[in-house]
């Protein structure tokens, strides 16, 4: 199933050693997730992605800090990816154990659950607010 222009994101251009360091990192179907770190003009947005920082492309509907997760669609040029509601649960799993360690909070039922919701709910004053708490 193709997306549409209005429910994906397309990924500018890599220098040539950056870009096959990143697409060996990407095949068809992979689900990742990223964070909106700046909403740029032109429907641009600067997106932190498997630990880079890419210029990238799509709707109008993101705010910066928002987390989105994307299905790889086509390794391009350009990399396209579509907005998607699956969230695989090791990666999930990961953010929230990493959003933990960083806010020093015990790794327990109680505080995974409120993490999940509030990355779910796309909610990243909550997440600080908890750091000033704690």
């Amino acid at each position: 199933m193709g997306s549409s222009r209005s429910d994906s994101l397309k990924l500018a251009l890599l220098p040539p050693a950056e870009a096959e360091r990143f697409f060996s990192k990407l095949h068809s179907g992979q689900i990742l997730q990223g964070r909106i770190l700046w909403k740029l003009p032109d429907k641009k947005y600067l997106i932190h992605l498997l630990g880079r920082n890419l210029v990238a492309q799509g709707p109008e509907r993101f705010s910066e800090g928002d987390y989105v997760t994307l299905r790889v669609e086509s390794l391009g040029p350009p990399i396209v990816m579509s907005l998607s509601q699956e969230t695989p649960a090791a990666e999930e799993s990961e953010v929230v154990a990493r959003i933990l360690r960083k806010l020093k909070l015990p790794d327990s039922k109680l505080w995974r659950s409120l993490v999940s919701r509030a990355l779910k709910n796309k909610k990243p004053r909550f997440l600080h607010q908890i750091n000033t708490v704690a």
